[in-house]
């Protein structure tokens, strides 16, 4: 089955517009009846002295040492013999004939 059904003439498609940075909506600032009165105080600017330092004072206890500590004696060393490898033993033992080439 075919049909005699072909695309003529242009085809018109709708432009899309290009993407770019948006337009930032403007502030709005709604009116107050909120108004300054009278005057306002202000810091003063005075050099502020440090404090003095308070004495230290170091609490004194009865803790004393009594009688004679004992101390482990310092052990001279010796020179020793680097130990051997031990090789562990198997019950894995060849048996039979083996075919030599």
């Amino acid at each position: 089955p075919s049909d005699n059904l072909r695309p003529e003439g242009d085809f018109e498609r709708p432009e899309k517009p290009k993407y770019g940075p948006g337009d930032r909506a403007e502030i709005i600032r709604h009116p107050d009846n909120l108004k300054p009165e009278g005057e306002f105080e202000k810091r003063h600017l005075e050099p502020i002295p440090h404090g003095e330092r308070a004495p230290v004072v170091k609490p004194k206890d009865n803790l004393r040492p009594e009688g004679e500590f004992e101390r482990p004696k310092p052990e001279e060393y010796t020179p020793t013999k680097r130990p051997k490898p031990v090789k562990p033993s198997d019950n894995l033992k060849p048996e039979g004939e083996f075919e030599r080439p």
